[in-house]
C-alpha cells in the first residue's frame, strides 16, 4: 500500500467508511482501531436533482432511441473491475434490435479494445457529460447494469432508485449491503456473463418485473 496513505490512517483521529464492509476491510487491512473507524453513507441530493426539471423522453429522443426499445445504462469508468466490458460483451451477444446499451463515462484501452470486436446492435456511447444529462439517461432507461467489483459504496445504485430502475450489480464489495437481491435489484458474481445474461433477459422480457424491482 501507499506508505502515505498508511501513515494518514495510523495518524487520523477519525476514519469515515461508507459502509460495514469498508470499514471491516480498513481495520483489517491496516490493523487500525475500530473505535477510530465510524460509518457515513453516501447520499442522493434528492432536492437538487428534482430542480433540474428532468424530461422524461428527452434522453431517447436526442439520441434517436424509439421508445418500444429497452435501454440497459451502464454509468461508470469502462474498465474491467467496474463490470463495463461484461455489460459490453452480454448486450452485443443478445443480438437483439429491441435493445441499446447506453454507456456513460470515461472510456479505458480495455474498452477501446473490445468495441474493434464486440459491439451491440444498437449503441449510444458517451464520455463525460452534463448533470442534466445523466439524470435524462437514468430517467429514460429501463435496467441500469453496473457488476462492479472495485465499489466502496455503489452511489450508481441509488441515483437508479432515483428513478425507480431495476438494478444489477455484483455479489462482492459493498453492492450486498446496498442491494437486496430480488427486493431492490439483482445481484450476480462477479465476471459472472451466463448469469448477468440471464437477469438482462429477465427484465428485458418481464417490463413489469424491471419495475416491481425499482419500485
Amino acid at each position: 500500500y501507499n506508505p502515505i496513505y498508511t501513515n494518514l490512517l495510523s495518524q487520523a483521529d477519525l476514519i469515515i467508511a461508507l459502509t460495514e464492509y469498508e470499514r471491516t476491510e480498513l481495520i483489517q487491512r491496516f490493523s487500525l482501531d475500530p473505535k477510530r473507524v465510524a460509518i457515513i453513507p453516501f447520499g442522493l441530493d434528492t432536492l437538487t436533482v428534482n430542480r433540474l426539471n428532468i424530461r422524461p423522453g428527452a434522453f431517447r429522443q436526442r439520441y434517436d432511441i424509439a421508445d418500444p426499445q429497452r435501454v440497459v445504462l451502464y454509468a461508470g469508468s469502462k474498465g474491467v473491475d467496474k463490470g463495463a466490458i461484461d455489460v459490453l460483451s452480454v448486450v452485443s451477444d443478445l443480438k437483439r434490435d429491441d435493445v441499446t446499451l447506453v454507456a456513460i463515462g470515461l472510456p479505458t484501452p480495455d474498452w477501446n479494445a473490445k468495441l474493434e470486436t464486440t459491439r451491440p446492435n444498437h449503441l449510444v456511447d458517451l464520455g463525460y457529460i452534463s448533470e442534466q444529462e445523466k439524470w435524462e439517461a437514468f430517467a429514460d432507461c429501463d435496467i441500469v447494469a453496473v457488476p462492479m467489483r472495485a465499489n466502496a459504496f455503489g452511489l450508481v445504485f441509488l441515483e437508479g432508485w432515483q428513478f425507480k430502475k431495476a438494478v444489477i450489480g455484483a455479489l462482492v464489495g459493498a453492492a450486498s449491503e446496498i442491494v437486496q437481491n430480488d427486493v431492490t435489484g439483482y445481484l450476480i458474481p462477479f465476471g459472472d456473463r451466463t448469469a448477468l445474461k440471464q437477469r438482462l433477459v429477465e427484465l428485458i422480457n418481464n417490463p413489469d418485473k424491471a419495475k416491481q424491482l425499482g419500485s
